[in-house]
């Protein structure tokens, strides 16, 4: 196995096993959709492993469209809550995150 060989299949390892860890998180109340995506992305990676490496590349992409578009209607108004940037400190706020001192 070559060096592009084994990194493809580290980093697929990798984040097969970072999906895994998600997926043992959600419960029958996370969304379907969502449970869906991380099961999609998952699978094409397994499958990039898998397959001859001239096809390694497809299930991925497969597996990163399938999670695109199942969010898509997510982000169809705009960015979905829990994605955006809080709104700046007031002084108030401010004093009570930073102890009283204004940083510059």
């Amino acid at each position: 196995m070559d060096l592009p060989h084994y990194l493809h299949a580290v980093l697929a390892i990798s984040a097969m096993l970072s999906i895994v860890c998600r997926l043992k998180t959600m419960s029958k109340q996370t969304r379907a959709r969502v449970r869906w995506q991380h099961a999609l992305l998952f699978a094409g990676l397994l499958w990039s492993v898998i397959l001859p490496t001239e096809y390694a590349v497809l299930p991925v992409l497969a597996g990163v469209v399938a999670f695109l578009l199942l969010s898509a209607d997510r982000w169809r108004h705009g960015p979905p809550d829990g994605t955006t940037k809080p709104a700046p400190l007031d002084d108030a706020d401010l004093r009570h995150v930073a102890g009283g001192r204004r940083e510059s």
